[in-house]
């Protein structure tokens, strides 16, 4: 039998919207220095930004402020609130270019990038491609305008880059998946074995398993508890279209399960809605913190439809997960195609 809390989550992991207005300690923002030291890595010419390794063993100056605000924004998002919204990048005088320079650099200070597509993207690009992501089982929300649903990425930290905001709409969200198993655990705790046991998932032609097929073998779990951490993992979308793809029809316990969480990861009093402004960057615990987005209205003009740069990070001390759940939880979207470059694609 899955060993689970019996009681609930009392870390600040487990917060609502009312704990947020009396804890300020998810808003950053860079000092000049900070600002400073990013424009010298970002103008370096002799920096291959495509070399993460390099990256990472860069230099500081021993008086920089940049290395050590990072250390901060990453207790935040690993031992704290497990999210930060760190603002003041000067995207005015920055190009699309040097802002995902601006956010590798960054990236490079709280751990390793994992590939976000079949492509090997490393900076991704979330904008409006077209895409149906409700009406298409295999679309990317982030090639889409539409609505995002609370999900976590397979990854241990989210960054997500402001460089233009959409004309209307597109608001960010997050709640706590901590306190999502909080109210589970008190209305309905005879649905958490389910959330243990997990589902199947539409693989959407990205596998993160090799030679899985078109949906996963084996199920994946929702909440995983190692070492005294829960952390938790969950993809709407993915676990309702499996069936779609040969996976066995959900139980109506299954579905009642998911149901509840859904509806758990709307309520006002949970869920914390934020507008990210051109400059701010969104870090994000993906084992504590679930994200969604508003549908937005964008521009006609190319240059000005919304657009957000993306990382997704795997940090050198991550939460304590089982073995089974690793490839799944850390291991990105494997590159399975050729990509012309991984990070400079905008220019």
């Amino acid at each position: 039998m899955t060993d689970y809390p019996k009681s609930p989550i009392t870390d600040k992991s487990a917060w609502t919207v009312y704990d947020l207005q009396e804890n300020n300690s998810w808003q950053k923002s860079l000092s000049a220095r900070a600002i400073e030291d990013l424009d010298r890595i970002v103008g370096d010419p002799t920096i291959n930004f495509d070399d993460w390794s390099a990256l990472r063993d860069y230099e500081w100056d021993s008086d920089a402020a940049l290395p050590d605000l990072c250390k901060k924004v990453l207790a935040e998002v690993e031992d704290g609130l497990g999210f930060v919204i760190l603002s003041g990048l000067p995207v005015d005088r920055y190009s699309v270019g040097e802002c995902e320079r601006a956010l590798t650099a960054l990236g490079s200070c709280m751990g390793d990038a994992t590939s976000q597509n079949a492509n090997g993207d490393i900076v991704g690009h979330v904008t409006d491609l077209n895409s149906d992501f409700a009406g298409d089982p295999d679309a990317r929300g982030y090639t889409s305008s539409q609505e995002l649903m609370p999900h976590a990425d397979a990854c241990d930290v989210l960054a997500l880059f402001c460089v233009r905001q959409a004309k209307q709409g597109g608001e960010s969200m997050l709640v706590s998946s901590m306190s999502i198993y909080n109210e589970i655990l008190s209305q309905r705790p005879d649905l958490l074995p389910i959330a243990f046991r997990g589902f199947h998932h539409d693989l959407r032609q990205e596998s993160v398993v090799e030679n899985e097929g078109r949906y996963s073998r084996e199920k994946w779990p929702v909440f995983v508890y190692e070492q005294g951490w829960l952390s938790a993992g969950y993809n709407a979308k993915t676990i309702r279209n499996a069936p779609l793809k040969g996976a066995p029809a959900l139980g109506e316990d299954e579905i009642a399960f998911l149901d509840l969480f859904e509806e758990t990861s709307k309520r006002d009093d949970l869920e914390l809605e934020t507008t990210l402004r051109p400059g701010d960057i969104l870090f994000a615990n993906n084992r504590t913190v679930l994200h969604s987005r508003h549908a937005y209205t964008d521009y006609d003009d190319a240059d000005r439809k919304r657009l957000m740069l993306r990382l997704w990070l795997n940090v050198d001390e991550p939460r304590p997960l089982p073995e089974s759940v690793l490839g799944i939880a850390r291991g990105g979207v494997p590159a399975t195609k050729t990509s012309s470059t991984k990070i400079h694609a905008a220019e």
